[in-house]
């Protein structure tokens, strides 16, 4: 796929999503320096990491308190195991393993997995 596709099918994906109230919107997919070809899927998993970054964001900043935002997106969390952007296809075992890790964790107060991911892998607009 060219740049436009992939941008496309990131765009369609996020159509798809929702994200915590006050977050910031999809950024989209960015455009490359160069020509460069994509894999089919690339927009789509873009955009669902996108939206667990924010999620996982949501959670860190309101677990403290317990507040029902933490609860809310602690719930959403719970749904990427089922999404695209967790298949066999997209990633890979040890992925997955580590998301589900850091799952249970969050679900019984521990902020450590979520907040690893969240720092190591999430775009953080205040780095720009």
């Amino acid at each position: 796929m060219d740049y436009d596709a992939a941008a496309q099918e990131y765009k369609e994906a996020a159509a798809d999503l929702n994200l915590p109230k006050g977050a910031d919107d999809f950024p989209g997919l960015p455009e490359p320096a160069e020509d460069t070809q994509y894999q089919k899927g690339v927009g789509l998993v873009q955009a669902q990491y996108y939206w667990q970054c924010a999620w996982e964001k949501e959670w860190l900043t309101g677990q403290e308190k317990n507040d029902a935002r933490a609860k809310t997106a602690l719930a959403e969390l719970e749904n990427a195991p089922k999404m695209e952007y967790m298949s066999k296809e997209h990633l890979d075992d040890q992925g997955r393993s580590d998301f589900l890790a850091y799952l249970d964790r969050a679900k019984l107060g521990d902020p450590s997995g979520f907040q690893m991911d969240y720092t190591a892998n999430c775009q953080h607009p205040e780095q720009k």
